[in-house]
């Protein structure tokens, strides 16, 4: 499956195109210009070949999210309709202009890819099938998420989408908990393991350098466009601070999705607090649940049904730790 049409992949550096996997659905690290040259009937061989010989790649891994694409468009549109959105996102929404313009305003791919374009790609479809009134997101970064959720929103013409991030006191509160423990000296490693645990995103998104940071001088969101800003709803502050505001405010809603604090207690708050408020039916996403044992534990004493929306991974040494993205819903 080829996610964007060879003349916006003219555009784009063949680092960017590796790095969302742009270039071919899982060959990210085969050059593309070798790829593409191979005859179409060969391809499926020299796709599993490579992915059984490189140490990084992973055949078990590629047939694991292949089988999680599967199911997730089975279970919720058909493979058809499936393969229209992925598509349509890719392909006719503003998403590629939208990464493009945010790399060409700060020159690191660090800071702007922070969604896997499978996340992002699906959670696009889920809201452009069941056209939900309210959303409400935990965690924006720059925005590449919140973007693929907007864009939905302005292609149904309904909906809005409220979030929380902290995103733009992170940095200077983990550069203050690295200078000094509260006794003026620098706290060990093991110290500063342990503040970034509990600080938003913690650490870095699938091991990547710098993606749980802001560029200088923005703000979360800072790559969303101007013109999808009328349904969004934007606040700055800690998600356990901000979100029980927020539910006393908003009546129930249909997509809960958490991208924000990582540690266990974090995640289980907001959990909690977002299967309450969810609609019956509606559904609560979760990126990066093998950090810990929060996601399975929740599921389990609920007994509802959940599945994997997307399984990530890119064939290279910098980042070489899966990572599942997660969904349970309320029985309506």
């Amino acid at each position: 499956m080829s996610s964007i049409p060879k003349p916006i992949k003219g555009r784009i550096p063949e680092p960017v195109l590796e790095r969302w996997g742009a270039m071919t659905d899982e060959m990210e690290t085969l050059p593309g210009a070798v790829y593409d040259r191979i005859p179409d009937p060969m391809k499926p061989a020299i796709k599993h070949g490579y992915h059984i010989v490189s140490p990084t790649a992973s055949w078990s891994y590629l047939r694991r999210r292949e089988r999680a694409r599967s199911q997730f468009a089975e279970d919720f549109f058909g493979q058809e309709r499936y393969d229209q959105l992925w598509t349509e996102f890719f392909d006719e929404s503003d998403i590629v202009d939208i990464v493009m313009s945010g790399l060409e305003e700060v020159g690191d791919q660090k800071v702007v890819f922070d969604t896997h374009r499978g996340v992002a790609a699906h959670v696009y479809a889920l809201i452009r099938t069941w056209k939900p009134d309210r959303i409400v997101s935990s965690g924006v970064y720059s925005g590449v998420g919140t973007a693929s959720m907007l864009l939905a929103l302005r292609e149904n013409e309904h909906g809005t989408l409220y979030t929380v991030d902290d995103a733009q006191t992170r940095a200077q509160a983990i550069d203050d908990g690295m200078r000094t423990d509260g006794n003026g000296t620098t706290p060990s490693d093991g110290t500063r393991a342990t503040m970034l645990e509990h600080i938003a995103r913690g650490r870095p998104s699938c091991s990547e350098h710098r993606s749980h940071l802001l560029p200088e001088g923005k703000e979360p969101g800072w790559i969303v466009p101007d013109e999808l800003k009328d349904r969004w709803v934007s606040r700055l502050g800690s998600p356990r601070d901000e979100l029980p505001k927020l539910y006393s405010e908003l009546p129930d809603i249909d997509i809960y999705y958490h991208d924000s604090e990582y540690s266990t207690s974090g995640m289980l708050f907001e959990y909690e607090l977002a299967w309450e408020w969810l609609k019956p039916g509606g559904m609560l996403i979760s990126p990066h649940i093998d950090r810990n044992d929060a996601f399975e534990t929740f599921v389990t004493e609920r007994e509802a049904p959940h599945g994997l929306l997307e399984f990530d991974y890119l064939a290279s040494s910098e980042y070489d730790v899966p990572c599942s993205c997660g969904y349970v819903m309320k029985s309506a």
